[in-house]
C-alpha cells in the first residue's frame, strides 16, 4: 500500500506489479464510490476504519511505524487533522454549540476539569559511586567529578500517567565523606563490626503542569525540566557494633 503524506491511497504493491488507484478528492473512482479518499470500500461495512500514527515533531501522518509496520490510513487529513470527537472512555465529556466571529454555527466537545496539575517531581538519575566503611577504618574521602547526564522520566498524578520526558542537565563536583561512630565502650570486644553504605547518585526535577479531564483524557500545559542536577546519598546499609 502507497500513501501520499495526506494518508491518500496512491497504489497498491501486487505481484503483477503496480496498481495505481485513482480517487476524485470525494473518493469516487469511475466503477464504485470509495466513500472517501484513502478509506477502501468494504462490502458489509461500507468503509474501513484504520489507524496511522501522528508524528508531531514531524508535522504530518506517517505512512509506516517507527518500527516499520504497516499502520493503514489516515482517518483525520481530511478535516486537516482538526477533530471534534474524541475518545470518551467514562461517556462524560459533553457538546455544545457556538457561534464564530462570523455568524456561523458550530460544534465542539468540553471537556471538564477533574483535576489540575502542578507539580514538581525530584528525578533520580544514574549511580555515581558507592562509599563504604566499617568501625575501625577511619573516615574516608572521594571527589565525585562534575559533567553531563540524561534523565528519564514517567511522571503520574492521580492514577493517570503524564507522559515520558528526557532532558539533559549538568551536575557541578563534589566531595563526599563517610565516617562511623562506634556505640561501644571504649576497649569493648567486637563480635561484629558495624558498617555503614552510602550510594550517590544523581538527582534532578521536572515541573509539569496538566489538567486532567473527567473523560480521562489528559492535556499537558508545560512541562520544566531542571537545569542542573546535584550529588546526594542514599544510605543502603548501616550497622551498629555488637559485643
Amino acid at each position: 500500500m502507497f500513501n501520499d503524506m495526506l494518508g491518500s491511497t496512491l497504489g497498491v504493491n501486487k505481484e503483477t506489479g503496480f496498481n495505481p488507484v485513482k480517487m476524485t478528492a470525494f473518493g469516487e473512482t469511475s466503477d464504485k464510490e470509495a466513500f472517501f479518499t484513502g478509506k477502501p470500500a468494504v462490502g458489509e461495512l461500507g468503509y474501513a476504519f484504520l489507524f496511522r500514527n501522528y508524528r508531531a515533531d514531524k508535522g504530518k501522518w506517517q505512512t509506516t511505524a517507527p518500527l516499520g509496520y504497516l499502520d493503514g490510513w489516515n482517518n483525520l487529513a481530511y478535516v486537516n487533522n482538526e477533530v471534534i470527537n474524541t475518545a470518551d472512555i467514562f461517556g462524560l465529556c459533553r457538546t455544545e454549540q457556538y457561534w464564530d466571529v462570523n455568524g456561523y454555527l458550530h460544534t465542539r466537545v468540553v471537556h471538564d476539569v477533574k483535576q489540575h496539575v502542578s507539580q514538581t517531581f525530584e528525578v533520580r538519575g544514574e549511580l555515581l559511586f558507592t562509599l563504604g566503611i566499617t568501625c575501625g577504618t577511619g573516615s574516608r574521602s572521594e571527589t565525585l567529578t562534575g559533567g553531563n547526564s540524561i534523565f528519564t522520566f514517567s511522571p503520574e498524578a492521580f492514577g493517570f500517567s503524564l507522559g515520558s520526558y528526557s532532558w539533559n542537565t549538568s551536575y557541578s563536583a563534589k566531595t563526599v565523606t563517610l565516617s562511623f561512630s562506634c556505640t561501644l565502650p571504649s576497649g569493648a570486644e567486637h563480635t561484629e563490626f558495624g558498617q555503614k553504605i552510602v550510594d550517590y547518585y544523581l538527582f534532578s526535577s521536572i515541573h509539569v503542569v496538566a489538567e486532567i479531564y473527567e473523560c480521562g483524557e489528559i492535556k499537558i500545559l508545560s512541562t520544566t525540566p531542571g537545569k542542573t542536577a546535584y550529588i546526594d546519598g542514599v544510605t543502603r546499609k548501616n550497622t551498629q557494633c555488637k559485643e
